[in-house]
């Protein structure tokens, strides 16, 4: 294979091999999240759904007293919100919550487990004969989710990172053997044959260097058959 070739295959082997194992890992870690992903969405449905008895008491909206057990419902991952049905907020586990929101805002989305990067959210309204008398809205943060995905990634961009230095460092050695080397080695013979000194042939390749360095020893030889013949 002559030097034009294989730089050639080379160079499309650097390029796209690194485009091919950027594929296949993030291939492989979004098939890895999925599965995790649709095992978290059950577990925080499951977590909603228990919480749904507690929430869906008339009483709260009618009497407007929030117990200890629906303030208990709430913690660091899962914040608890209450509405009038004018979008007036009861109730919220956020302090920075505002008093009221809109009602079109509030009545969006009802009756959907909702999922976004950072939290799952779910609301539902409230009847009592036959009225919405309040609505509810349960928000459970997905903070092991987000520190998971970024542990992650930086050990898929380490491997990435990893995987094309090791790439180009196989690149620059080959690079080295089948062209630095054979042409320093060349240039040494010919300095050294140029001040008189004894150069032997060695095993040549079959590319273009190959071939220099033949002619190059194959005038050698004549030049040395010459001298002899002069001095005979």
């Amino acid at each position: 294979m002559n030097i034009r070739t294989w730089l050639l295959v080379t160079y499309l082997l650097v390029m796209v091999l690194p485009l091919g194992a950027l594929y296949a890992l993030y291939v492989s870690v979004h098939h890895y999240y999925e599965d995790q992903s649709m095992a978290e969405y059950f577990d925080k449905w499951s977590h909603v759904s228990n919480m749904k008895s507690v929430l869906a008491d008339a009483t709260l909206y009618t009497e407007r007293i929030i117990s200890d057990e629906v303030k208990a419902l709430s913690n660091d991952q899962t914040m608890v919100t209450l509405y009038l049905p004018t979008g007036k907020v009861l109730y919220s586990s956020n302090p920075t919550m505002a008093s009221f929101e809109d009602q079109q805002t509030v009545y969006e989305n009802l009756y959907e487990f909702q999922q976004n990067y950072s939290h799952f959210m779910y609301k539902e309204p409230v009847y009592a004969e036959g009225k919405v008398i309040g609505i509810y809205k349960v928000i459970v943060a997905r903070t092991e989710w987000t520190e998971q995905v970024g542990h992650e990634m930086k050990l898929v961009l380490t491997g990435l990172v990893l995987f094309i230095v090791v790439l180009y460092g196989c690149f620059i050695l080959f690079l080295r053997k089948r062209l630095h080397e054979p042409l320093q080695r060349l240039m040494q013979h010919m300095q050294a044959f140029a001040k008189g000194e004894t150069v032997e042939a060695q095993t040549t390749t079959n590319d273009e260097i190959g071939k220099l360095a033949a002619s190059f020893y194959d005038m050698q030889r004549e030049i040395e058959q010459n001298r002899a013949q002069i001095e005979q």
